[in-house]
């Protein structure tokens, strides 16, 4: 038995496939700076929308809270239990 660790399935599934296209004459190429500049643009796009989106959620979250904090205090004024 051999000292390496153990693989994923990740990692089996990545060689099992490599070895599929290496048969069918399938020839890894690394990509160009092109493509990797086009690549880290859209993740910079995903992640500026990301937190745009967490902030609107987090926004709504604490105007609500307010809200019913509020209403809890008016129903309570009013004699309404909620």
């Amino acid at each position: 038995m051999s000292d390496e660790e153990p693989k994923s399935a990740i990692e089996l599934a990545t060689e099992r496939l490599r070895r599929q296209d290496a048969k069918q004459g399938i020839v890894e190429r690394p990509l160009t700076d092109d493509q990797k500049g086009r690549i880290e643009e859209a993740r910079r796009v995903c992640r500026a929308k990301l937190a745009q989106l967490e902030i609107m959620h987090q926004s709504k979250k604490a105007g609500l809270g307010i809200t019913g904090i509020a209403r809890r205090a008016n129903s309570a004024d009013a004699g309404i239990h909620t």
